[in-house]
């Protein structure tokens, strides 16, 4: 996610209720970087419940829920969606109603950090992330957050002590940062949470030499799964 050139790693939720119809199905899911953008399509078994995981079925099943009209725009900016090993924040959800009576429904997450899987309660070819990756994912994050903060420096200290014409770039480089910051701030509390998250994650994952190692009587003893072995200090 590129904050300062407004390239949010985004997330759609694309949903249609029929007229009559008690319930919404999930029509498709768009996943939107930098480089690319993907769309999942469902045709089969595609209700909120049977395509969503959980956590992210409840929340969107409550949206879904607080619908009063016809057309409407609805946005939650603060609230941040947290599921293992995903973080999605700065909601909207914009309904439409034809004149058939269907509705249509798009659930919009501005920012998301860590791995799609996490989002779905059925299998995709987006695998979850390694606790390795979920590291880099993090680094990558702050990467974007560090990144506009220095260019801004170096052009302000620059400005400083350069002709008219740099110093006029510096401050429109400072009063765009301005206007960044409740942004950064944002995605920074989202990396906050994610890294938590990736840190629970790792805590739940065996290592893959499972062994405990006690030490008593000045000797360790440890224990492996295939032969149990005691080694002098």
């Amino acid at each position: 996610m590129n904050v300062e050139k407004n390239k949010p790693d985004m997330l759609s939720i694309q949903l249609s209720q029929a007229p009559g119809d008690a319930g919404f199905i999930v029509d498709s899911v768009d996943i939107a970087q930098p480089n690319f953008r993907h769309r999942l399509s469902f045709s089969n078994q595609n209700g909120v419940d049977a395509i969503l995981s959980p956590k992210l079925a409840k929340y969107v099943q409550k949206l879904l829920g607080s619908i009063n009209k016809d057309a409407m725009v609805f946005s939650e900016p603060d609230t941040v969606v947290e599921l293992p090993g995903l973080v999605l924040g700065r909601l909207r959800m914009l309904v439409h109603t034809g004149a058939n009576l269907a509705r249509q429904v798009i659930i919009r997450f501005a920012y998301f950090i860590g791995g799609v899987q996490a989002a779905f309660g059925i299998e995709t070819h987006f695998s979850l992330p390694s606790v390795n990756h979920r590291e880099a994912l993090a680094v990558a994050a702050l990467h974007d957050i560090c990144i506009p903060v220095f260019d801004v420096v170096s052009n302000v200290l620059g400005g400083l002590f350069g002709d008219d014409t740099a110093q006029r770039s510096a401050q429109e480089r400072l009063s765009r940062f301005t206007e960044l910051e409740s942004e950064l701030l944002f995605y920074l509390e989202l990396l906050k949470r994610y890294i938590k998250s990736a840190g629970e994650f790792a805590e739940l994952q065996p290592p893959p030499n499972v062994f405990a190692l006690a030490s008593a009587g000045g000797r360790a003893h440890m224990q492996t799964p295939f032969a149990n072995q005691e080694r002098a200090d």
